[in-house]
């Protein structure tokens, strides 16, 4: 369970982005546990040395998620916060029940995880948490109110996260633009979706799921010590701050 190699654990692994930040921190040296949603079969071809499901929605399972990566390494030294849900759809359709179901995801599963993994990161001599943003936290976006919500409560979270627990954790967040994942994927036959995601950037396209794990790559090593409550923003040009 001792290893040199740092150990980072990825929630959402199972997504997009998540399955691509696993392959890079291993192709890096990383030891990575693979947090994936509950009930969903880990991938056998992926590079993590163990696989676990977890709800974020429920306490009781990310306490039980903890336990079981308490069991596989002895602390961590990265935590990547990538598990998220998205509901393309008008405010005045959203409903309470979508305004909690993804804030329960994307808000309150952050806390949840970050509460259940201190005392693994404080076992480390130098842990870093990365959480997963979106633009939309700066720009708000059409039908995705309770997202947009979500991911700018990150940020104040991710900040406040950086003074409360520095110098011994560093806290940063990255921000992406439209990703090309199963997630926007689902929305992309949708007539003008795609234009409305891109009309407005310098690089008018979709990024790549790498061009946002090498962000996540670089907070969490040594060379980004001096970042914390940081935003990296792989965003196209779509939002310049």
């Amino acid at each position: 369970m001792v290893s040199d190699q740092p150990a980072v654990l990825v929630t959402g692994a199972s997504g997009g982005i998540g399955r691509c930040v696993v392959a890079d921190l291993a192709r890096r040296g990383h030891r990575v546990i693979a947090a994936i949603a509950a009930g969903e079969a880990a991938d056998e071809a992926s590079p993590a040395v163990a696989s676990f499901g977890v709800d974020v929605t429920d306490t009781r399972s990310v306490t039980d998620l903890f336990a079981s990566v308490g069991e596989v390494t002895d602390r961590l030294d990265g935590l990547v916060v990538a598990a998220g849900v998205l509901e393309d759809v008008p405010f005045r359709e959203l409903g309470e029940d979508g305004w909690r179901r993804t804030l329960s995801v994307n808000l309150d599963g952050a806390y949840r995880t970050v509460a259940g993994a201190l005392p693994l990161l404080d076992r480390s001599p130098s842990a870093a948490i990365v959480l997963l943003t979106s633009q939309l936290a700066y720009s708000g976006g059409p039908n995705a109110v309770a997202y947009s919500a979500s991911k700018a409560g990150l940020l104040g979270f991710a900040r406040a996260l950086a003074r409360d627990l520095g110098p011994a954790i560093r806290v940063n967040t990255v921000a992406p633009g439209p990703i090309n994942t199963p997630m926007t994927a689902a929305f992309a036959d949708v007539p003008g979706w795609v234009e409305q995601k891109t009309s407005r950037q310098v690089m008018r396209r979709f990024g790549e799921p790498g061009e946002v794990s090498s962000a996540i790559a670089y907070l969490l090593s040594e060379e980004a010590s001096f970042f914390t409550g940081q935003t990296l923003s792989p965003n196209g040009g779509g939002v310049m701050l």
